[in-house]
């Protein structure tokens, strides 16, 4: 059964993008538009990681980041913070927030899928 990924962004091209990067990968993709939306499909459909913008109306990727990892189910559950803001305070705030890792867009297939294999090959060693 093909790994399930989480994409939330508000960015249709971005979304679009990751999902064929993805599922030529041989990942099943959800896509989510905003925070709020992603913690809803989180508790639905269980993925087995998260790709997260941060920059996304209704809530934002640091706040849906907050509750992912407080949540009782959600705290180990792999997050990669996908984001254009790579100033050195941002990758801070999301790594504190506690992002797995924290990509830069615009981003290449090859570095989407290495980040995704890799963080889903930690959580398989930590279950």
């Amino acid at each position: 059964m093909a790994k399930r990924v989480l994409v939330v962004d508000d960015d249709p091209q971005v979304v679009v993008i990751a999902r064929v990067v993805l599922e030529q990968a041989g990942f099943e993709v959800m896509v989510a538009s905003d925070g709020a939306e992603c913690l809803d499909m989180i508790a639905k459909q269980r993925p087995g990681l998260v790709i997260l913008d941060v920059a996304m109306p209704v809530m934002n990727g640091i706040e849906a980041l907050r509750a992912i990892r407080q949540g009782p189910d959600t705290t180990t559950l792999p997050v990669i913070v996908l984001s254009a803001r790579t100033e050195d305070r941002d990758v801070a705030v999301g790594q504190a927030a506690g992002a797995d890792l924290y990509l830069a867009k615009p981003f290449t297939p090859e570095e989407l899928t290495a980040a995704v294999n890799r963080l889903l090959d930690m959580a398989g060693e930590r279950d």
